[in-house]
């Protein structure tokens, strides 16, 4: 007789991450995610964004355009161009897990407290974003200005909850017990690394 399935994953020693659908999200750049510079880069990278959209009645709306593209195409590429950091357990990289582990809740189910503010939270940052484009696009300073504190007090809110998600959820999994352990976070079944990590579990 066969044995039961696993109710939330359907391999006990293995995290299924391809259910992250993320565009162009591979395991590799989840873990280049969690460095320092990937972090405060990424941060920097909107008021970039909002000036650009700002001076598009200076510059036209061509250039501005251009620009705007540009601070997308370094969002999108920036995960993939940092290495890991050695230290698994900095606050940017507990906050990265604590990600992975709120988008990976269909697998392994999280707090349901935790996961109603982290949607909350991610609605504030929301809101901030689009009012800080609606003020750029009509020069409005005052809600240009509001709309990205907004969006940075929400954001980093949302990380300081996921770093406390993280620490209630790193033993819920033998994935997210590895991370912890090592600073490759390798989640592939062929990794000499991860193996030894799941046979201590």
């Amino acid at each position: 007789m066969r044995a039961p399935k696993q109710p939330h994953y359907k391999n006990k020693h293995r995290m299924p991450v391809g259910q992250i659908k993320l565009p162009g999200m591979t395991e590799r750049s989840w873990e280049r995610q969690t460095s320092s510079w990937s972090l405060w880069s990424r941060a920097l990278t909107l008021p970039l964004i909002i000036i650009a959209i700002w001076l598009h009645t200076t510059i036209g709306w061509a250039w501005a355009g251009l620009l705007c593209l540009a601070g997308f195409i370094w969002l999108w590429t920036n995960p993939r161009l940092f290495n890991p950091p050695k230290r698994p357990n900095s606050w940017y990289a507990r906050a990265a897990f604590g990600e992975r582990i709120w988008l990976n809740q269909r697998a392994v189910p999280i707090p349901r407290p935790i996961n109603m503010r982290a949607i909350a939270l991610s609605f504030v940052s929301g809101l901030g974003l689009l009012c800080a484009v609606v003020g750029a696009l009509g020069n409005n300073l005052p809600m240009t200005v509001i709309g990205v504190v907004a969006f940075y007090a929400a954001k980093f809110t949302f990380l300081q909850l996921m770093i406390r998600l993280h620490a209630e959820m790193r033993n819920a999994h033998p994935v997210y017990k590895s991370w912890d352990r090592t600073p490759d976070n390798d989640n592939s079944v062929k990794s000499t690394r991860h193996k030894k990590v799941l046979s201590q579990n």
